[in-house]
């Protein structure tokens, strides 16, 4: 069902909130810079949001959408920039959930992050209601943050993924579960790529530039 305008700027302003939070987390899981990189000084924030039930158009609704946080407003996800060498802290912020049906294997693996980890905040979407502790993909790291290197089809209701981005068949590969997620990675090769969504997630959306899909620039 499409949002009314109350409940749409309520969610933008629950996402300012809550990002906040979630690019806080960079500063208690600080990251080394890999020795294969020449990274000079940062971090460069990331943020992004994902809402479903989207109009599309007049016929075509419930469909899900990216979209970039900056300043304090939305903005289209169809031309991504983040600077080469500087270490990126990203912080994605899921209103949808899954399952994500269809989702090839490969792209529930995270990939291309620093420790190919993500943080998440949302426990019970982590655990899946059993407990986490000695799981061999799953580490508590406190009261409400985990360190996830995998996500079930279950769970997953989105992925960001950028192919190519450190070399030939070297994707960033981030699976996104409803909460917030956080995590860091280095783009050190400049050009232009594509990210892209690989959790099936209505025509419209797959199809369109500022959906679930876009451009990907690295200067």
């Amino acid at each position: 069902m499409p949002m009314n305008e109350k409940t749409f700027y309520a969610i933008i302003l629950a996402i300012v909130v809550v990002g906040g939070i979630g690019i806080g987390i960079a500063y208690e899981h600080p990251a080394s810079v890999s020795s294969g990189s020449s990274a000079t000084p940062g971090p460069y924030h990331l943020t992004l949001a994902v809402f479903p039930h989207l109009v599309y158009n007049a016929t075509q609704t419930n469909e899900p959408a990216f979209f970039v946080i900056s300043n304090g407003t939305l903005q289209s996800s169809v031309n991504i920039t983040v600077p080469s060498h500087v270490l990126i802290d990203l912080t994605i912020i899921d209103y949808d959930s899954g399952p994500g049906t269809g989702t090839p294997s490969s792209y529930l693996n995270v990939t291309g992050t620093v420790g190919n980890v993500v943080y998440l905040t949302n426990r019970t979407l982590a655990t899946g209601g059993t407990t986490a502790v000695g799981t061999q993909n799953i580490t508590v790291l406190g009261n409400t943050t985990m360190k996830i290197s995998t996500m079930s089809i279950n769970d997953i209701a989105h992925t960001f993924t950028v192919g190519g981005l450190d070399g030939i068949g070297q994707d960033l590969n981030i699976p996104v579960g409803h909460g917030v997620e956080f995590t860091q990675f280095y783009a050190n090769n400049t050009g232009k790529y594509m990210w892209m969504c690989h959790v099936p997630c209505g025509p419209a959306a797959m199809s369109t530039m500022g959906w679930m899909m876009g451009n990907f620039y690295v200067s």
